[in-house]
């Protein structure tokens, strides 16, 4: 049942024609400013931590693509796991990781946008951890194997939507674009040059040092990079304090005491009621 290159390529063709058209019926321009708007914010590519976001993204990458490009050869050559519970493994990160995406911004959104740069740190360190796991597992159990890489699969995975936010904001609306290109840029060069450096460290070692060199290490030095503050965020709207019905309660009998006083002294007198009296006197 081969259908071959026309095949693959009818397949791509299809979706690429439902890309167009969802784009032609959907996406449109927004409005544009007002004349004589001059855009004087900072540009991202002058700013320093603008940089150190996208290079974050870019180490991220490596993790990422290491277990998306060669997760099935490790832990088929290494591991002996067969190629069918594999593609499982790796459907089950790429679903996690859409999973991750989401409730990542979710959560993030509830409280105000703050702790975007703390979940991808804490991401990295985890990332980290899962591969070094890797390094020291090579003679141990499948499943062990087998869990640590899906863990660090949907970590690299879930990363993306938190981290293209943070810059994107960070940048403001107007340099956005500017921020999401050198991002975007820098997501590119990682996935390019994963699959080039992994089969030379390879031939010249084992797996081991490909899960340090190409795994752990860019994930701490992401950790590292990453700036630690998440800036000024504006916290989350608070409610209103609904005041206790006891509260409510003792101000009420305040007020009906204050009025009842009122009422009961004697009223002062006032200025022409005493010339009056003076008149008559």
């Amino acid at each position: 049942m081969g259908f071959g290159f026309r095949g693959v390529f009818g397949f791509l063709t299809v979706f690429a024609l439902a890309a167009t058209a969802a784009i032609v019926c959907w996406l449109d321009e927004p409005p544009l400013p007002p004349a004589g708007h001059r855009n004087t914010s900072v540009s991202p590519l002058r700013r320093w931590k603008i940089w150190r976001i996208s290079l974050s993204a870019f180490l991220l990458d490596f993790p990422q693509f290491t277990v998306l490009s060669f997760a099935a050869i490790y832990l088929h050559t290494v591991h002996g796991i067969g190629i069918t519970t594999i593609s499982g493994l790796l459907f089950a990160v790429q679903a996690l990781g859409a999973v991750s995406r989401v409730w990542s911004g979710r959560w993030t959104d509830s409280r105000g946008g703050r702790h975007r740069r703390s979940i991808v740190i804490v991401y990295s360190w985890i990332i980290a951890a899962c591969f070094v796991g890797l390094a020291l597992c090579q003679s141990g159990p499948a499943w062990l194997a087998a869990t640590l890489m899906v863990v660090a699969g949907l970590l690299s995975c879930g990363w993306h939507g938190v981290h293209y936010a943070e810059i994107a904001i960070m940048a403001g609306k107007e340099r956005s674009g500017t921020a999401l290109g050198l991002e975007n840029t820098m997501v590119f060069a990682g996935a390019f040059l994963t699959p080039l450096i992994i089969p030379g460290i390879l031939a010249a070692t084992a797996w081991p040092v490909v899960m340090l060199l190409v795994g752990a290490v860019p994930a701490v030095l992401s950790a590292v990079t990453m700036p630690a503050r998440d800036g000024d965020r504006t916290p989350p709207p608070r409610r209103p304090a609904r005041p206790r019905r006891w509260t409510a309660s003792v101000n009420l009998v305040r007020r009906r005491r204050q009025a009842s006083s009122r009422s009961a002294s004697p009223s002062a007198a006032t200025p022409s009621a005493m010339a009056s009296g003076g008149v008559a006197a």
